[in-house]
């Protein structure tokens, strides 16, 4: 479930700021459950789509 919204900016299509919101929700839920500190490194593999 979305926690935050925000406009869609108006030179941004509507079938992509669909996709954006989901993929923005996953990675900052990630991000959150990793608990990462400063000075942490994180190494994200495979992270396009296509």
């Amino acid at each position: 479930m979305l926690q935050m919204w925000a406009r869609k900016p108006a030179a941004m299509p509507w079938a992509q700021a669909r996709a954006a919101g989901s993929g923005v929700e996953t990675a900052t839920r990630a991000l959150d459950l990793l608990d990462l500190r400063p000075g942490m490194t994180l190494l994200v593999h495979g992270a396009g789509t296509g």
